[in-house]
């Protein structure tokens, strides 16, 4: 998709100034967007749909104003070739690694190289005497791995403007999974933008309830995402149900991730899955020993993992002399 066709969307009455900056690179400073106000206090079930209902619609006329800013300045930019080596990834930026290491992706740098470089410009703010990416990951990254130069846009912007514009262009991605979504929205919270979830689903224009759901997966911790070759393919589902586990068991799932690890083997990731919330009690149970009496099994003996022993025979094969002789015999072998 082109950078114009990008824009094509975008449209507003905003006209801000637009300056010049060396390197023949336009420059222009987009407007920072004011958080929603929201009362606090109790609200009647109306009430709190006509609150979110106001927060979408400050979100998407936030939006609109940076995305008819951002048309404005396209339709006169001049572009100019950073070095890569002074142009950072953005610090939410929520392309795994694994992106980068696909068929499809080394198809995409051949393009790259055959032209020479991006023909499609990408979006980036100035960082002091560096360069942060704001949209173009992938041709940047091409770029930098190729050595060449990238061509880009430089546009001033704050962090709540980049983040409110790198999340709504990854939203538009359709491979995008809950892990690198939620990556990027742990990031956001950690590093200050926004207080909670709530407030982050409020400013993006989302329901908590599936912030909190990405979210989930991009907060497991490290030594369960290293388990998965590609966390990526983390579901939802997965997410809860170890979370649930670490929250009963924390030791006992600890336990099973370091046997996983021990293997030193490749699993998919359903397998992983498998193996890192199965119960070990049911997993190892040990056949049961059948008791035999003139050719016909009357009974069964079994020990579990925990050296628990069990026993039991058919009523009519044990009479109560016989009973308690086996009792007796066995309070004799107790701790031999």
């Amino acid at each position: 998709m082109s950078v114009k066709d990008r824009m094509a969307k975008m449209k507003g009455i905003l006209n801000p100034p637009i300056q010049t900056q060396e390197g023949g690179a336009q420059v222009a400073e987009a407007p920072s967007p004011k958080q929603p106000s929201v009362k606090q206090g109790s609200l009647t079930a109306p009430g709190g749909m006509l609150a979110f209902r106001g927060q979408l619609q400050q979100h998407e006329a936030t939006v609109k104003a940076l995305e008819a800013k951002l048309a404005q300045f396209v339709d006169g930019v001049r572009t100019i070739k950073l070095d890569s080596a002074l142009v950072d990834e953005s610090k939410w930026a929520n392309r795994h690694s694994s992106t980068f290491e696909t068929s499809a992706f080394d198809k995409f740098k051949d393009e790259i190289a055959h032209a020479g470089g991006n023909v499609q410009p990408i979006l980036v703010r100035p960082t002091g005497e560096r360069y942060e990416v704001v949209f173009g990951h992938r041709r940047f990254t091409a770029c930098k791995q190729l050595g060449l130069p990238v061509l880009a846009m430089i546009m001033e912007m704050s962090d709540e403007d980049l983040f409110t514009l790198m999340d709504r262009e990854n939203r538009d991605r359709e491979d995008l999974t809950p892990y690198e979504q939620g990556e990027m929205w742990r990031k956001a919270i950690d590093e200050g933008l926004f207080s909670s979830a709530r407030q982050l689903a409020s400013h993006v224009g989302v329901s908590n309830v599936h912030v909190t759901q990405c979210m989930s997966i991009a907060r497991l911790p490290q030594f369960v995402i290293q388990l998965f070759g590609n966390p990526t393919e983390i579901q939802v589902r997965w997410a809860k149900t170890i979370n649930d586990q670490l929250q009963a068991d924390p030791e006992a799932l600890t336990e099973r991730a370091s046997k996983i690890r021990a293997l030193g083997k490749s699993f998919t990731s359903a397998k992983v899955f498998e193996m890192l919330t199965s119960d070990d009690q049911a997993t190892k149970k040990t056949p049961a020993t059948p008791i035999k009496h003139e050719g016909k099994v009357i009974g069964k003996i079994s020990q579990g993992p925990d050296g628990e022993v069990s026993l039991s025979i058919k009523s009519g094969y044990l009479s109560a002399v016989s009973f308690a002789k086996l009792q007796k015999a066995l309070g004799e072998l107790i701790g031999k």
